[in-house]
């Protein structure tokens, strides 16, 4: 690592290892937590860069890529934090914020909010007595023009946060793609809210992170209108039936992934058919229905057994408790797939308790031979907990998809 001069013999093998590691990284994140600049600079990529010789040095200071995207998580870079910047030069920014920012370093922040691209929001932790976040760190932002990703991240802390300012952030964000909201609770002021927001490019709007249980309070939606939609992802903490078809009439979305969670809402099922003839467009569905699986076999899977009721749909995904099933939950599930048989790719049941005495309700023989006939088809079924396998596994696991391609 001692210092060499920046000559012929090694600026091209430097040069094609920051390449190698830019095609690699194609997301960088690099933490501004450290307390005082210089353990930041000996530290902290590209800090590090600086440090190995005139070469690396000379290399980093003229890839702007390098420094585009930072995570401010502590006070104290208002001197670090312009040069940082300064050095990304017109190149759009990824900002790794916290909340908790203090107000000279949020006033540096916001005043590069033509170059945003990306903003995640940390909300972690208490704040000395100060249960409301501002995540604005007491400075008005003005217009995000270039903002495509935008996501809140919270804690258990359940510190509040604004509704006024969630929703003004949106409203600045006239190209934003993607918001993600993950364990964000309590959000607070929303009933002095009068107008819906209409946002025409959002495509993808998640409470919450798939494949993992989402706690966020999704009553946002109520005040939104998202004609682009692609992937929803609802907890149904506060959100009802009525709020999503209500949300799914006025926004006429082509949604194709929907999640409808198990939150403190008692899902209205036999209500839940209406709103899914509004987006004839779905093709994966993931319904969690852990504490009222007997009124979802009753109230909701028959409506599927008519297949022009979401014509295009190729993943289904059913999550609830082991010790709820039954022979006619086999017996009206193996009617929905034979009505879908021609359409339907993937089935995944995730049980959500103790699988080791799933014998004692697995499907009578006939219904089983006539699982294992659809599977030899080419439908594939997939019964477990996670990655436990058992007897009632039909067929291997489905791929994981990507929710998030465009």
């Amino acid at each position: 690592m001692k210092d060499v001069s920046f000559g012929a013999s090694s600026t091209p093998c430097a040069i094609r290892l920051l390449a190698s590691l830019l095609k690699s990284r194609p997301k960088f994140s690099f933490n501004l937590s450290l307390q005082d600049s210089r353990s930041a600079e000996r530290f902290i990529p590209p800090m590090l860069l600086l440090n190995i010789c005139t070469a690396w040095s000379a290399i980093a200071l003229s890839t702007p890529t390098l420094w585009s995207a930072l995570h401010i998580t502590s006070p104290g870079f208002e001197k670090l934090l312009p040069i940082w910047i300064e050095r990304a030069r017109n190149r759009p920014l990824s900002i790794f914020l916290d909340a908790n920012v203090d107000k000279r370093v949020a006033a540096i922040f916001w005043r590069q909010q033509l170059r945003l691209k990306h903003l995640e929001i940390e909300i972690e932790g208490d704040d000395g007595d100060d249960t409301r976040v501002d995540l604005f760190g007491g400075v008005a932002p003005g217009p995000l023009p270039l903002l495509e990703t935008l996501a809140f991240r919270g804690s258990d802390s359940e510190r509040e946060v604004s509704g006024h300012q969630i929703l003004e952030l949106l409203r600045l964000a006239p190209n934003l793609v993607e918001c993600i909201l993950d364990s964000i609770h309590p959000v607070c002021d929303l009933e002095t809210i009068t107008e819906v927001l209409p946002i025409p490019t959002l495509r993808r709007l998640m409470f919450g992170v798939h494949g993992r249980y989402s706690d966020s309070d999704d009553d946002l939606l109520e005040y939104l209108t998202l004609p682009a939609l692609q992937t929803l992802h609802l907890s149904m903490r506060y959100a009802s039936v009525d709020d999503l078809f209500s949300f799914l009439e006025r926004s006429s979305p082509p949604l194709q992934d929907l999640i409808i969670g198990d939150g403190w809402q008692l899902i209205d099922f036999g209500q839940l058919p209406k709103c899914l003839s509004l987006i004839p467009s779905l093709t994966q569905f993931e319904l969690w229905g852990e504490y009222s699986c007997a009124v979802l076999v009753a109230d909701f899977l028959p409506a599927l057994t008519d297949s022009s009721l979401l014509p295009n749909l190729l993943s289904f995904t059913l999550h609830f408790y082991a010790s709820q099933i039954t022979h006619l939950f086999w017996k009206t599930l193996l009617r929905v797939l034979s009505a879908r048989r021609t359409q339907l790719q993937t089935l995944n049941i995730e049980l959500k308790d103790d699988i080791n005495g799933l014998d004692s309700v697995m499907p009578i023989e006939h219904i089983l031979d006539a699982f294992r006939g659809l599977v030899a088809e080419g439908m594939q079924i997939y019964v477990g907990a996670g990655e436990v396998k058992s007897n009632l596994i039909f067929s291997t696991p489905p791929m994981k998809q990507n929710r998030c391609s465009t």
